[in-house]
């Protein structure tokens, strides 16, 4: 499962399946509405996100789920800065935050697997390689320039953890995945200093791979 968590408990490695249970938009009247004491809880309205943003959606569904005493929760949503969120499961229940594609297949999943369920495991739930350009990034061929492709480089720009105001946060954005490049364009100009700013894109444009766990390249997130 690809998304986004934090550690839960580190010790734990079960084999122990939980079923899972469709909350809908995991609001009060959902979580009523179903048993999901024991059980893990899909939280997936994507057509009540342009009300409710995620970083408000999200605490409340925390609370519902640990309150109808859930085993776990899987929260969907368009953003991924959300980590600091999860702190409120901390030491209650697993807690994971994936995109809605994820989301949609979990819920099929639920309508077709009847009594199957997840294990949780190894200190937080598995999330897989990033091999997707995010929505906040810029892509082309753009309409005026159709022969020109872009991004000539990517970088990781998700969930990148970064110094703020004396401490430490995890940020998204095309300002995380910058410095990432800016390094490599220093070091090259340290080595290279006579080489010209064309220079310099074409050897990062040139030499960069793909990490090696990616087997079919990098896609669009959409």
């Amino acid at each position: 499962m690809k998304g986004q968590s934090l550690p839960y408990n580190t010790s734990v490695i079960s084999s122990d399946f939980k079923d899972l249970v469709d909350g809908g938009s995991c609001d009060a009247e959902s979580v009523a509405s179903i048993n999901v004491t024991g059980k893990i809880i899909l939280c997936y309205a994507p057509a009540d996100a342009k009300d409710t943003p995620p970083t408000e959606a999200l605490p409340k569904a925390i609370k519902l789920a640990i309150k109808a005493r859930a085993n776990g929760l899987i929260f969907a949503q368009y953003t991924i800065n959300l980590l600091e969120i999860l702190g409120l499961c901390d030491g209650i229940m697993p807690c994971v935050v994936v995109d809605f594609e994820i989301a949609q297949r979990i819920s099929s999943y639920i309508q077709e697997s009847g009594d199957e369920g997840l294990a949780y495991g190894n200190g937080c739930w598995k999330w897989g390689a990033v091999t997707e350009g995010r929505l906040f990034s810029s892509r082309g061929p753009s309409t005026h320039f159709p022969g020109i492709l872009k991004p000539d480089v990517t970088a990781p720009g998700v969930s990148i953890l970064a110094a703020e105001r004396g401490s430490y946060v995890f940020k998204s954005g095309t300002s995380m995945a910058c410095p990432h490049v800016s390094a490599v364009t220093a070091l090259l100009k340290s080595v290279h200093p006579h080489w010209s700013p064309a220079m310099i894109k074409s050897a990062i444009v040139t030499t960069g791979t793909h990490t090696k766990n990616v087997e079919k390249g990098i896609v669009s997130y959409d």
